[in-house]
């Protein structure tokens, strides 16, 4: 049985993969004084049934019966080179947030990261590399149609004032997009059919899918690999009829501008056979948007629109058109 909140601090607290030294304590710039951090990640407000809609993060769709909502902090001297708090908390059974007073030393400045996903197992990398959090890097076979892959991140540098309350509010926000393929005619095939999953590729000539995403700069890695992934395909409840959600996947995204991808997807129905191959698109993405292509992508393919938008209360950011 879960419990409602398991936090493990210490204030100085080796990083897993990290052999840097622990901050100087005895230096001369201050005291040790508290640090209040609060976190918060921009949510619908109250959790709805799992998998209810392919537009939400994952906090609105993963299973809480099966992943928690990690939390993990890493402070650095404003260098990087010295590690001065590390920690991680989780949440078990829906969003609840993180807060925790930290000891550091008055006067001196700081590098503040803080990654927040889904594991299934406490203390396990489930779907990211996190040993550093300066830079998080995918883990394992790429996922597709997989809510638990959301993830948020922040970043900041900060001085520990003298004399005075330190706060430090921090609204996490995704490095990613999101990018979902909606058919609107899945009732519209042959009698017996019905889709089970799907078979995804990403052509790399010029769109980019990176592997890694480093938070203080927001400097992307080198392009994953995406050939012939197979996933089965989600039901969401908001699907209304003849609506299919074919595709969910959380992207990289550079720190302004957009990025794309260029996605070939072949429909297969509940055995594993071939129904049809949307001809490929090219998708535009931003960084904590949602980007859906959606149309009758297996009978009326020139009927598919593509638009981003990030006006809902799960992600921020006007809509883009183009």
């Amino acid at each position: 049985m879960k419990i409602n909140k398991i936090l493990f601090a210490a204030a100085a607290l080796t990083v897993a993969s990290c052999t840097l030294p622990h901050e100087d304590m005895s230096v001369t710039l201050g005291e040790p004084t508290a640090v209040e951090l609060n976190v918060e990640i921009p949510t619908v407000g109250t959790r709805a049934t799992t998998g209810t809609d392919s537009a939400l993060g994952g906090i609105s769709n993963v299973d809480w019966d099966v992943y928690d909502l990690r939390y993990k902090v890493q402070i650095y001297d404003v260098a990087g080179n010295v590690i001065a708090y590390s920690t991680e908390a989780y949440d078990v059974n829906g969003y609840d947030g993180y807060s925790n007073s930290i000891t550091l030393t008055k006067g001196r400045e700081y590098q503040l990261y803080i990654w927040a996903d889904f594991v299934k197992t406490q203390g396990q990398d489930l779907h990211y590399n996190t040993g550093d959090l300066r830079t998080i890097s995918l883990k394992g076979d790429y996922a597709i149609n997989d809510e638990s892959r959301d993830a948020y991140a922040y970043f900041c540098t900060f001085t520990v004032a003298d004399g005075a309350a330190n706060t430090i509010s921090a609204e996490l926000k995704r490095p990613f997009a999101k990018v979902r393929m909606i058919t609107t005619d899945a009732d519209r095939l042959s009698f017996g059919q019905q889709i089970g999953s799907i078979k995804v590729s990403y052509i790399n000539d010029g769109s980019t899918v990176p592997s890694s995403y480093a938070l203080a700069t927001g400097i992307l890695g080198e392009n994953a690999t995406v050939s012939d992934v197979v996933a089965d395909v989600v039901s969401y409840t908001n699907d209304v009829t003849g609506c299919c959600t074919l595709l969910t996947d959380y992207i990289f995204a550079p720190a302004s501008g957009q990025g794309s991808v260029k996605i070939s997807l072949e429909v297969l129905d509940t055995y594993g056979d071939h129904i049809y191959t949307i001809p490929t698109k090219v998708v535009p993405f931003s960084k904590n948007q949602r980007t859906t292509v959606q149309g009758p992508a297996l009978t009326g393919n020139a009927d598919i629109t593509v638009t981003i938008d990030g006006n809902i209360a799960d992600f921020t950011g006007g809509d883009i058109s183009f």
